[in-house]
């Protein structure tokens, strides 16, 4: 996608990001920001430290205006990946003002704009992917059930959900499978059937995609497991403790182990904080 317009610069605030924070919106190519300093003195927060965040620019796509700016990306430079190749889009805490938009969208707005604001978040990412030729893009989301996670769910291929291996996590994978997600595809559908009768070839591009996301197996942290690195011969998998309705089950893809057995919950970190307080010990990544 190439921007057009004739948008004017905007300043940076040297008092609010690192001196070397790109100043300049997106034209031809959107500008990558070198990696903040994160030393212990650095007061000010990841959201508030750059111009550019997910609350500002989701808030922009939702407009739908034309060619519409795309946000600065941060490059982590020490990553792990041999070829440096990790960006973030740093969040915000405003993020929560757009409950009430889209609470209030998907009941009460008409189908083209609706397919607009709804649809804005995948957009947005479907067009950094392409300027930047991401392979991935993850998105870490909050424990909630509101509109704003619901529209990030609907907008992904695939849903990796970590979970702790306690009670809290049981209750909570218990609520996921068997209403949340339930709710938000039934939803989904609806929505989708709307849109595929809607003529606003304005709103098209912000459509859904017509496949609902993949549910990938729950990846349990913090637990201790045999020298085997297998789950105990009596651990059962939590996805078939309970009734899961219909339409849930078809959107699982479960892992398949060297014995042909599927199963929606696998290990993920062992012993997760041991290896936090090894890590600060030693200030430095594991």
């Amino acid at each position: 996608m190439t921007d057009e317009s004739d948008a004017e610069e905007e300043p940076v605030d040297n008092q609010k990001a690192p001196s070397q924070l790109a100043a300049k919106l997106f034209t031809a190519h959107p500008p990558i920001a070198d990696e903040p300093s994160l030393e212990p003195a650095y007061k000010e927060s990841f959201s508030t430290a750059f111009k550019d965040n997910v609350y500002t620019a989701w808030k922009l796509w939702s407009k739908g205006a034309n060619n519409p700016t795309l946000p600065a990306i941060v490059k982590i430079q020490k990553g792990r990946l041999p070829d440096n190749s990790l960006y973030i889009l740093p969040g915000s805490h405003k993020l929560i003002d757009f409950e009430n938009t889209l609470s209030l969208t998907a009941l009460n707005t008409l189908v083209g704009a609706r397919t607009v604001i709804l649809g804005s978040f995948r957009k947005l990412l479907q067009e950094l992917c392409k300027i930047h030729q991401f392979d991935l893009v993850f998105v870490d989301c909050g424990p909630s059930s509101g509109a704003l996670n619901q529209i990030i769910f609907l907008s992904s291929d695939y849903i990796i959900p970590p979970v702790y291996a306690d009670y809290f996590s049981t209750t909570s994978v218990f609520g996921l499978l068997t209403s949340v997600v339930d709710r938000w595809l039934t939803w989904y559908k609806m929505f989708v059937s709307e849109q595929a009768q809607d003529a606003d070839d304005c709103a098209s591009v912000f459509r859904f995609k017509q496949q609902p996301p993949k549910l990938l197996p729950l990846l349990v942290n913090n637990i201790k497991l045999p020298t085997t690195g297998t789950l105990p011969s009596g651990a059962s998998d939590a996805t078939k403790m309970f009734t899961i309705p219909a339409q849930v089950k078809d959107i699982f893809a479960p892992f398949t182990d060297e014995n042909g057995s599927e199963t929606m919950v696998i290990p993920f970190l062992k012993e997760l904080t041991r290896a936090n307080q090894i890590s600060m010990k030693l200030d430095a990544q594991l």
